[in-house]
């Protein structure tokens, strides 16, 4: 997807709305499950047919998937509040939403101390399923824009707006 003229102009503006953190949440996500699905394709093609290209490309998307998480999990952290504790096969997630979306982020992909520091005093519920829908990668934001989000966090120097 071409970054909307509208999202350029407010970021050049030290703007972040929450439609434009809509759409990075939700491409990073996407991309990391895209990660995750092709790590697992190539893990049972270099089983089967003992190539090293296919382990390497496991790596890689290993690497990718976690890179998209951990932009994802900084934009979540950082500009907003998680609403609950989902509870999900025993594990556990904060849970968060915006007006158009929701996410999660697993306990295991925070130490103990960010777990706790987020946690606290949060109510747990528990959810019987856990039901995602795609859209296609040409429909998703740049990783290149989000990056972008994401440095102008880190600058502290932005407005977050919820449009």
């Amino acid at each position: 997807m071409k970054t909307p003229k509208l999202f350029t102009y407010n970021l050049k503006h030290n703007i972040i709305t929450e439609k434009m953190l809509e759409q990075c949440l939700y491409s990073l996500n996407k991309r990391a499950k895209n990660c995750r699905d092709k790590k697992q394709e190539y893990y049972y093609i270099g089983k089967e047919m003992h190539s090293q290209y296919a382990f390497d490309s496991v790596n890689m998307y290993k690497c990718k998937e976690q890179e998209y998480y951990n932009l994802k999990n900084f934009l979540l952290l950082h500009l907003l509040n998680p609403i609950c504790i989902h509870i999900f096969n025993n594990i556990k997630f904060l849970f968060f939403t915006t007006t158009n979306n929701s996410f999660h982020i697993p306990n295991y992909n925070l130490c103990s101390f960010e777990w706790n520091k987020y946690s606290k005093n949060l109510k747990e519920e528990k959810i019987y399923n856990f039901i995602t829908y795609g859209k296609e990668i040409n429909d998703l934001i740049s990783v290149q824009f989000c990056k972008k989000i994401v440095d102008k966090i880190k600058s502290n120097n932005f407005k977050y707006i919820n449009d």
